[in-house]
């Protein structure tokens, strides 16, 4: 096994002790105990091992841990780890919000591989969380979006009574964590799990030390169907996306927002070769909104000048969304049989 694909800086440290079998995707934290040949290793690094055999070096010292406030995040595949970890192994998915997924037009086997999970609804269920995640968190100072830290421990951050829903790349790795709130409030169905750094108090203070924004970034619905698709659905928000790939068929990107495209086509040009079409469905109101029908204008700018073939997807029924329209012509062709 090649625990060291990348040198440290300086020689192995023959103290290190290795777990005898690494679970996949899970990270393993251990620490360096004494001097190695020549050099000693700084008090302060840890040496991280990842599911798949690898290995590396992460320093963190005590005044960057409190003096820093830039936006920072720990590696991709290391925040994807974290939060499948959280959804899949600590949280679960209650009978409530299992219904409300089921009547959006999404199967059991389709839940459960998109690893929908319920909010904690206690401080105690949150701590728990973070506890769980402690392991990541150390390793790379934070950086996990949800997560800060706070009173001399790792916290996640409060989540009004909902659910999550994982965001995921290209490639199928969770990003960040979407909540649709059960009572929304202000007209916001919606909110990122998010612990930006930047972000202060009432009093001017960092509200969420060590901790990192989700980015609002773009989903990928259907991975695998997506890498050798000729065509993708472009439609407005994460669970959108993964109930119209499941009533459809079709891969989709779901945006955080209609203005939240920018570079999208160039992604999808670097990213998914054989990509041909592009169906844009926003909702219907999109040309009742000035905004948003010049957001839609901006979007099929920037796919057509990366040679994508664009259509914009409209219906006849009253439904607000496509995935709404969709469940509607299923719904009646059930009934009509």
């Amino acid at each position: 096994m090649k625990l060291y694909p990348k040198p440290c800086r300086g020689t192995t440290p023959a103290s290190i002790h290795f777990p005898e079998r690494l679970q996949a995707g899970r990270l393993t934290l251990v620490r360096s105990t004494r001097a190695s040949g020549s050099r000693t290793f700084p008090k302060a690094s840890a040496f991280v091992i990842l599911g798949d055999g690898s290995c590396f070096k992460s320093f963190a010292t005590k005044k960057a841990r409190t003096m820093n406030r830039e936006p920072r995040q720990a590696p991709d595949y290391v925040v994807s780890n974290a939060l499948m970890r959280l959804v899949r192994d600590v949280l679960s998915l209650r009978p409530e919000h299992r219904e409300r997924l089921r009547a959006r037009g999404l199967s059991a086997a389709e839940i459960a591989r998109n690893r929908y999970a319920s909010a904690p609804s206690t401080r105690a269920e949150r701590e728990r969380a973070a506890e769980a995640l402690s392991t990541y968190l150390d390793a790379f100072d934070g950086g996990i979006p949800g997560f800060h830290f706070a009173s001399g421990r790792w916290e996640m951050v409060y989540c009004a009574p909902g659910f999550l829903i994982p965001a995921r790349d290209e490639c199928g790795h969770i990003q960040a964590l979407t909540l649709r709130a059960d009572a929304p409030r202000d007209g916001f169905k919606y909110v990122w799990l998010s612990t930006n750094p930047e972000v202060e108090d009432d009093r001017g203070r960092q509200k969420y030390p060590r901790g990192a924004s989700s980015g609002a970034p773009a989903h990928f619905a259907n991975c695998p169907a997506l890498t050798y698709s000729e065509e993708v659905v472009v439609t407005e928000g994460t669970l959108k996306a993964d109930v119209i790939t499941a009533l459809s068929g079709l891969p989709a990107v779901g945006v955080a927002g209609v203005n939240s495209t920018r570079g999208l086509a160039e992604r999808l040009r670097l990213n998914l070769p054989l990509l041909r079409r592009v169906t844009v469905a926003f909702d219907k109101d999109v040309f009742d909104k000035p905004h948003v029908a010049d957001a839609l204008g901006r979007l099929i700018t920037q796919l057509e000048t990366e040679r994508f073939t664009v259509r914009v997807r409209v219906w006849p029924s009253a439904a607000k969304g496509y995935d709404d329209y969709l469940l509607s012509q299923i719904s009646a062709r059930e009934v009509a049989a």
